[in-house]
């Protein structure tokens, strides 16, 4: 038992020592000594050297099916890595095993982020004047997606800005980013507003189809471009009276 005592005792300071390459060795001689010995004192045998030889039998086959694990990175999937300059050093589409030799190098060139869909939802009005004339109370509502592409998180990013993913956070619901995409879109349909006052004003029924159609188009044809142009597009358009 005293024997066994002081194996574990120099296994944990072993492990203590772990955080280097000749720190990961010591770290694994160490969990051999402590596997060797919790094995050897869970299964006493009548003959020492054959518990012990049975222990570093099983110590040895853990330790292949789990030391490679230590050695590789796991990238979750829509994971991006991306450079000073803007352009894409690597990404991640699917959940991911590299080599972390492999993975040090490609993180020390950029950023990691993520991009992965955003969605926002905006309420907006307006009030046209028909050829009555009367003033018609108009709302609406659209929700807008992002592309699940690298291309369009860097195109998003110059409205979001530059976003470093860290552990915990989710970016897709991040609420500063979602108040810069929202702003923006409020933008371009308050432009809308102004350039399609016209065309707003002989909208009078939401329960008619063809006017539901003929509204999207109008939204799509003026703001269609602009979400493109910032990894987005139009998912949901609708229009309705105000009381």
């Amino acid at each position: 038992m005293k024997e066994l005592n002081e194996v574990a005792f120099k296994s944990i300071a072993l492990l203590l020592g772990a955080g280097t390459v000749v720190g990961w060795i010591l770290a694994c001689i160490g969990l051999i000594g402590l596997i060797t010995a919790l094995v050897c004192f869970l299964h006493k045998s009548p003959q020492p050297g054959l518990s012990v030889k049975r222990a570093l039998v099983f110590t040895v086959s853990v330790l292949f099916l789990i030391l490679p694990l230590w050695f590789v990175e796991f990238v979750k999937d829509h994971r991006i890595i991306i450079s000073e300059n803007g352009s894409v050093v690597q990404a991640f589409p699917k959940n991911t095993i590299i080599w972390q030799n492999r993975w040090d190098k490609l993180i020390s060139q950029g950023r990691l982020t993520d991009y992965r869909e955003r969605y926002v939802r905006v309420a907006m009005s307006a009030h046209p004047i028909t050829d009555n004339p009367k003033v018609r109370s108009l709302k609406y509502s659209i929700s807008v997606k992002s592309y699940e592409s690298p291309e369009a998180l860097i195109a998003l990013e110059s409205v979001v800005g530059k976003y470093t993913y860290a552990m915990g956070i989710d970016p897709t619901t991040n609420s500063d980013e979602k108040a810069k995409i929202t702003n923006k879109i409020r933008f371009l349909l308050f432009e809308f507003n102004e350039k399609k006052s016209k065309d707003l004003a002989t909208l009078y029924n939401p329960l008619d189809d063809a006017q539901q159609a003929r509204f999207k188009a109008m939204v799509k044809e003026s703001i269609g471009t602009q979400l493109t142009g910032i990894g987005c597009y139009l998912d949901y358009v609708a229009f309705d009276i105000g009381e």
